[in-house]
């Protein structure tokens, strides 16, 4: 074993790392996870977490060690290190991605797909020749030609997460938020630190550090979330309009209203009202999509903040709710039809403020309700 090696202190960072780990795993945190990709995406890179800090001081434990077993340790110990490695950054991607857009897109997909093959076939040629990393006779670990390339890779998925958080940013102003420096600055300085410093043991570590601030970030979250539907709750507004006052950022209010909501509460039961509910939100986040962010606001009031002023963009988008809500209508066996009444306010001079704006798209979405009640019928038949 080398002797720049300090086992005491690689112990004691991964296991402190494993005692967060645990604190993780079987907290209360959870709960308030709503989306089930987000959730399961996070566990996965906990649980390789938890593998990569048992892992990690067995290698350097073993290290220099003389027989099989001791060799087996070392080399197996560090090819699956390279490998969570590899698959530590889909995680980040995956979470990233579910937690913004509710979703992974193809082009996040391919690129995922060809960066883990990269890394699979430089460990596939690594069994024949040692260009990664490998394992003399006397059970040292040594670094190939080609390690780098792992954090190369783990680089590209940390920017590209970045990118897909700064290119929300950008198209949905600012309402959409998301713990990422909280992420990224420690698994930067562990991956910096240990790929120039061999000996030390902190690219875990740091990768628990970096979960623990993200499931705290979404905890504290929680509070401006609706617990029915996960939805953005009325809370939020506040600090919208902030944020808004400040920046002078141009967007569109939109307020909602879903439609004889009260008739399908009391025919068919408060129960089946919540569905209602629920299967409303998940139609309005796919048809705004990257445009901006949906507010339950009260009841069956949600608000849309959409990051455009244009009128054709906010048309579309208007379109794209009452078509979606017809597709699922048409594929529901329900005994009712769900539709919604929608108006929209615009920045301007003239509304200028969150309340005005509000105030003058509810009054839209209160006439376009009353045209429809003259064309139906307000004890809410089908049709």
């Amino acid at each position: 074993m080398s002797n720049e090696i300090n086992l005491m202190a690689i112990y004691i960072a991964n296991g402190m790392g494993l005692m967060l780990l645990v604190q993780l795993l079987f907290g209360s945190g959870w709960k308030y996870i709503r989306n089930k990709e987000e959730h399961r995406y996070l566990k996965w890179m906990l649980w390789i977490c938890v593998a990569a800090c048992i892992a990690d001081p067995m290698v350097f434990g073993y290290d220099g060690d003389p027989g099989k077993w001791a060799h087996a340790v070392v080399y197996f110990g560090n090819l699956y290190l390279f490998i969570g490695t590899l698959l530590i950054g889909p995680g980040w991607l995956g979470v990233i991605c579910n937690h913004l857009y509710g979703r992974i897109s193809k082009a996040q997909r391919i690129l995922t797909v060809l960066l883990c093959s990269v890394g699979m076939v430089f460990l596939i040629i690594n069994f024949f020749t040692p260009i990664v990393f490998g394992v003399g006779e006397d059970n040292v670990y040594f670094r190939g030609s080609m390690f780098w390339i792992y954090t190369l890779i783990e680089g590209i998925f940390l920017l590209d997460g970045m990118f897909v958080y700064v290119h929300t940013r950008i198209k949905g102003g600012i309402f959409k938020f998301f713990p990422v420096i909280q992420f990224v600055l420690p698994v930067v300085f562990g991956v910096v630190a240990q790929s120039f410093v061999y000996g030390i043991s902190v690219i875990w570590p740091s990768v628990v550090i970096s979960m623990t601030g993200l499931l705290n970030s979404m905890r504290n979250e929680a509070l401006y979330r609706d617990p029915l539907t996960g939805l953005l709750n009325r809370m939020y507004l506040s600090y919208v309009d902030e944020i808004a006052e400040s920046r002078k950022t141009e967007f569109t209010v939109m307020m909602i209203d879903l439609n004889d909501f009260k008739n399908i509460n009391d025919k068919f039961g408060h129960s089946e009202g919540d569905l209602v509910l629920k299967k409303a939100a998940e139609v309005f986040i796919t048809s705004v999509g990257a445009l901006g962010t949906v507010i339950r606001y009260a009841g069956d009031e949600f608000v849309v903040m959409l990051n455009t002023c244009k009128t054709d963009v906010i048309e579309r988008c208007i379109r794209d709710i009452h078509g979606n809500l017809d597709r699922e209508n048409r594929s529901s066996d329900k005994d009712y039809s769900v539709s919604v009444s929608i108006g929209y306010c615009v920045f301007s001079e003239e509304y200028s403020t969150l309340e005005k704006m509000l105030n003058h798209a509810d009054d839209q979405m209160y006439y376009e309700k009353q045209e429809y009640y003259k064309k139906h019928d307000r004890r809410g038949k089908r049709g």
